[in-house]
């Protein structure tokens, strides 16, 4: 989380003082023509600055900063805030503005290069305003672009039935790119939209036509420090159909019966990282909550809250590329069973058993999932396609007896169970899943696709009453290059012990007769044969 205080210095060219123009500070009069007059001016000029002094600005009628795009034209708007203590200040309240629009406070269809700086904005008593700040593609100028926000606070109270039955709106992006936010504060039902597809289409600028592209994708949005203040009703933060949105650091008011953040349509390289979360009412659904799919998705959160969960998908949603770490007492990590959402592929899981965090067993395929745990055996989950169980390495421990067949090992056969790798690793020993009964030893050996030996363990005991795994290093340690696909070989000399057998169509199985001890020529399984090969495993 970053700390480092933003301040922007004065851009080149005149600084306009909407007071100038017959602003009234004290907020008795209508503002919107006076203070739009001095945007006007430094638009026209080319650039420059207006400066809105401390006091309460009253708007009957929006703000506009439209359609200026142009690589040589920049505008910041600043008032009296936390970032500009050493202005004489007519007002305890520093410079904030009173919406009293009915709408939007200030409108940026088409503004670009813009900044925004240390001032407020309220809904009014009367005829209230009901979205900040829009911002948007449009006609003639399409770029909504390069905007800032800096210590901006936007105060909407909740309003279920405003903008259509959407509620109130800090900001409203529609398609707009390369926007930052900084130590922000916004209060609304909804406090931030990001809009690169087609959703709350009633909710543009009044004077310009939204414009869209085939395919629109809003993207490359940063919010640092930025506080999402639900006012009751709604999901602080709406994503759909975005690319590159990094919110980090910030504070997320949860309340019940919505997520802090939605994700819809389709989404990629959304990071949410370090929030403080904290709960006002009621049983929020979750942090995150995807609703389509997601690829390239990175949440990493500490909070106490036993009954949130990090990540909910819903309605078929699959997520790829999820990398979570929840660092302290969430309820669950991920949950895409309640709302029958759909798989978690080629991810890492971070948790901690420590802190009552688990980790569900179905859904989660080609995957891994890392218990940060100081107080357990470490160990490397591996979730991988098409099978509901995890397949363990490393502490090998115990697995539950209900995976896979007890099938009695022959002493005149070898096993050969295909292995596939996802990446280049060092591969140190092997072990199988022994069955519920069992007295003799075992020898495995790793062989490479065409069945050529690599590695092989000593003899090693694999006796016991229970269904756990069993292993032994190789004697030399051998690097596999991947990804790509391996075979272990089994052998067993006792004809009472017992291996678990694949039940699950996991991957290939098959065995030729020998003698114990003695490798025989193998050719690699083309196919799957049901309770032939015993579960194994790599570490």
């Amino acid at each position: 989380m970053s700390l480092t205080k933003v301040t922007y210095s004065m851009i080149s060219g005149a600084v306009y003082n909407p007071l100038d123009y017959g602003a009234d500070p004290t907020g008795a009069a209508n503002s919107s023509s006076a203070i739009q007059a001095a945007i006007d001016a430094a638009i026209a000029a080319g650039g420059g600055e207006v400066f809105i002094p401390a006091g309460r600005y009253k708007l009957s009628s929006s703000l506009k900063i439209q359609n200026t795009y142009a690589d040589d034209v920049f505008i910041k708007i600043t008032g009296v805030g936390q970032g500009n203590p050493a202005v004489s200040a007519a007002s305890t309240y520093g410079t904030i503005l009173v919406a009293q629009t009915g709408y939007i406070a200030i409108d940026m269809a088409g503004g670009n290069n813009t900044t925004l700086q240390d001032f407020g904005i309220i809904a009014g008593p009367t005829n209230p305003s009901t979205v900040g700040i829009l911002m948007q593609r449009t006609l003639p100028a399409p770029y909504c672009a390069k905007n800032n926000f800096v210590r901006i606070a936007i105060g909407l109270p909740t309003n279920p039935s405003a903008n259509g039955g959407v509620g109130t709106i800090a900001i409203m992006n529609r398609r707009g790119e390369h926007h930052h936010h900084y130590d922000c504060w916004y209060y609304a039902d909804k406090c931030v939209v990001l809009a690169g597809s087609g959703q709350y289409p009633a909710i543009v600028s009044p004077d310009y036509p939204e414009y869209v592209i085939g395919g629109a994708t809003l993207s490359l949005n940063y919010f640092d420090n930025v506080a999402f203040l639900g006012a009751g009703y709604g999901n602080n933060m709406e994503v759909y159909s975005t690319f590159g949105i990094k919110v980090d650091g910030g504070y997320f008011l949860a309340q019940g019966g919505f997520a802090q953040v939605l994700l819809g349509t389709f989404n990629t390289q959304f990071t949410v990282v370090d929030p403080q979360i904290e709960i006002g009412t009621g049983v929020p659904l979750g942090f995150v909550r995807a609703i389509s799919n997601v690829k390239g998705l990175t949440i990493s959160a500490t909070t106490n809250i036993s009954n949130l969960t990090g990540l909910l998908t819903s309605t078929g949603a699959d997520v790829s590329g999820l990398n979570i770490r929840l660092g302290a007492s969430f309820g669950k990590v991920v949950d895409t069973t309640t709302e029958s959402g759909g798989g978690i592929y080629g991810s890492v899981i971070q948790y901690d058993s420590s802190l009552s965090q688990t980790v569900q067993s179905t859904a989660i395929f080609d995957s891994v999932i890392l218990d940060g745990s100081v107080s357990t055996t470490k160990q490397i989950d591996i979730r991988t396609k098409n099978t509901g169980t995890a397949f363990c390495t490393g502490g090998m421990v115990p697995s539950s007896a209900t995976v896979g067949t007890d099938v009695t090992a022959s002493t005149t056969a070898t096993y050969v169970c295909e292995l596939n790798l996802s990446c280049s690793m060092l591969l140190t020993g092997a072990a199988i899943l022994q069955g519920s009964t069992g007295a003799g030893n075992c020898t495995l050996y790793l062989l490479d696709y065409n069945g050529t030996q690599l590695a092989k363990t000593a003899s090693f005991s694999v006796s016991g009453s229970t269904a756990q795994y069993v292993g032994n290093n190789f004697t030399t340690s051998y690097f596999a290059a991947g990804p790509g696909r391996y075979y272990i070989a089994a052998q067993f000399d006792s004809a009472s012990n017992k291996f678990r057998a694949h039940a699950l169509g996991f991957f290939g199985a098959s065995s030729v007769a020998s003698t114990y001890g003695v490798l025989p020529t193998l050719t690699p399984p083309t196919g799957f044969t049901a309770n032939v090969g015993p579960i194994v495993s790599t570490y």
